[in-house]
């Protein structure tokens, strides 16, 4: 499960977790700016599962799971499989290169 917040001039972050494992992401004002809520969900997905699938594959290798997103575009273009914004593009074939 992942979550991102993103407020221009605040303090902007997002979480991940996955059985006993989490992982906080804090935001630069550069990426608040430049990134849509959509593009930083995403980033957050992919590098979440990164991460789970270089330090933690045991205990995903070989196994079923869903993911929760709350970001109904990421997650219709994750279902989809394919964006047409390029940004979403990358982070999908990201995605799936993992799996």
């Amino acid at each position: 499960m992942t979550d991102a917040s993103r407020a221009i001039g605040k303090p902007s972050g997002a979480g991940a977790v996955f059985g006993r494992f989490f992982m906080q992401f804090l935001f630069s004002d550069r990426e608040v700016r430049e990134l849509s809520i959509m593009d930083l969900e995403g980033l957050v997905v992919v590098l979440w599962l990164r991460y789970l699938c270089e330090h933690h594959r045991d205990a995903i290798q070989g196994k079923r799971f869903i993911g929760k997103c709350d970001n109904e575009p990421f997650v219709l273009d994750v279902n989809a499989r394919k964006s047409t914004h390029p940004q979403i593009s990358f982070l999908l074939g990201s995605i799936h290169h993992l799996q």
